[in-house]
């Protein structure tokens, strides 16, 4: 405070200032941490599938010339 405005707080100001300012924007400041969150959590989930993703039966679509084997358990 002394810095800022030229005029000193005690400890007891500088404790209900504080107070003041954690009521004030305690609020606002969390729910905008809970909508950063939120937003980063729909953009991982949203990418989810071109991360877990992996091709299926790629093994034999490389081996042009090996033909697959009939499955015998019938």
């Amino acid at each position: 405070m002394a810095e800022e405005y030229g005029e000193s707080v005690g400890e007891l100001g500088a404790g209900t200032f504080l107070t003041f300012c954690l009521k004030e924007l305690g609020p606002a400041i969390y729910n905008q941490a809970i909508t950063d969150a939120q937003t980063c959590l729909q953009e991982r989930v949203t990418d989810l599938e071109n991360i877990c993703f992996v091709e299926e039966s790629g093994y034999w679509d490389k081996k042009k010339g090996v033909p697959r084997k009939p499955d015998s358990r019938r």
